[in-house]
């Protein structure tokens, strides 16, 4: 497979800002680190937070490795969406067909057809599931690279690919529609397991984001105001949680479930704003002062529940260390945002 290393000059001004954060106080904020990404339309960290790939038009590219600034190496394909393994330095990338992608040596070690658009590892990373633009699922044996499932989505018409969930513990795959509903289905078998209208498309009030929690039992979905909270089983309504001034257009869950991060468009800027999922009440919040949109996001979770966010704004990707070490909030602030209590 042909790949091209590309060494770019941001990474020595980047080693400087790294090193100036060092010399502070452990509990000052530290700096978000920073590239120009033209055209970049994906992002995906490891769950330790220390491999992070962006997509473009053009490729996929390794950007960092530890928040140390090491360049980036681009592949020449082009992802649609991308899974970090939950506990390997490994990337599944759907790109025309699912990659497989070390992030340490920095190589392309495997590849799967049929070309899917949706990637997710089941069984803790023993198996890969991928979902093809004939919207029929598919579940490999990520080691021998053998399909073991193979079973067509019900459906009469495509898939919105901005809206997927998989939980793994509970193999469960959850799909939204550009028409606001959700449908929960039981990987092992195929089977529907509920149907829901969510956020009937009315006006422009609609689905703007969605996730399932990661023991299965429930689907979180946002529109511009508000976040719902759904019994994946029965498609039962449990809760709904208001943003406040905000628009609300992406959500996760984290923690083990018990909170939500909810990207949300205040004003001039975005920011995310971490909520308990049973109460409602906001946790902290993360401003990003300056950004009008926020196009992709991940997050990983290495030590605690306070995250590293991978964002792509502005055909920016940045990286930021969050940190609530000081008791003054979110430590998203140098230089490109400032916390809110």
């Amino acid at each position: 497979m042909r790949r091209t290393v590309s060494w770019v000059p941001w990474a020595l001004s980047l080693a400087g800002a790294v090193a100036a954060a060092a010399d502070r106080d452990d509990d000052k904020p530290k700096p978000c680190l920073s590239m120009s990404l033209p055209e970049a339309r994906a992002v995906a960290i490891s769950r330790d937070g220390k491999y992070a790939g962006a997509g473009d038009l053009e490729a996929f590219h390794v950007l960092v490795s530890g928040l140390a600034p090491t360049g980036f190496l681009k592949f020449s394909f082009r992802p649609v969406h991308m899974a970090p393994h939950p506990d390997r330095a490994l990337f599944a990338v759907a790109a025309g067909n699912a990659h497989l992608v070390d992030m340490a040596t920095r190589k392309a070690v495997g590849e799967l057809e049929p070309a899917t658009w949706f990637v997710a590892w089941r069984r803790g990373g023993a198996e890969l599931l991928g979902i093809d633009y004939d919207n029929a699922v598919h579940v490999w044996d990520a080691a021998t690279r053998k399909e073991l499932l193979k079973w067509s989505l019900p459906l009469g018409k495509k898939v919105s690919s901005r809206f997927e969930d998989y939980a793994d513990a509970a193999g469960l795959l959850a799909l939204g529609f550009d028409d606001g509903s959700v449908r929960v289905f039981d990987v092992a078998d195929g089977r529907q397991v509920s149907r829901f209208d969510a956020h009937p498309a009315e006006g422009e009030i609609e689905m703007s984001g969605m996730a399932l929690s990661p023991d299965g039992r429930l689907v979180a979905t946002c529109d511009y105001g508000q976040v719902k909270l759904w019994d994946a089983a029965t498609g039962e309504i449990k809760r709904r949680l208001a943003v406040k001034g905000g628009l609300a257009s992406l959500v996760r869950f984290y923690a083990g479930g018990r909170r939500l991060a909810v990207a949300n468009h205040v004003g001039s800027g975005y920011g995310f704003d971490f909520l308990d999922a049973e109460t409602g009440e906001r946790v902290a919040r993360a401003a990003l002062t300056g950004h009008d949109a926020v196009e992709s996001w991940d997050m990983a979770f290495a030590d605690s529940e306070e995250p590293t966010i991978l964002f792509l704004a502005n055909e920016t990707v940045y990286l930021c260390p969050w940190s609530a070490a000081s008791g003054k909030g979110p430590g998203i602030q140098v230089p490109y945002g400032s916390p809110e209590p």
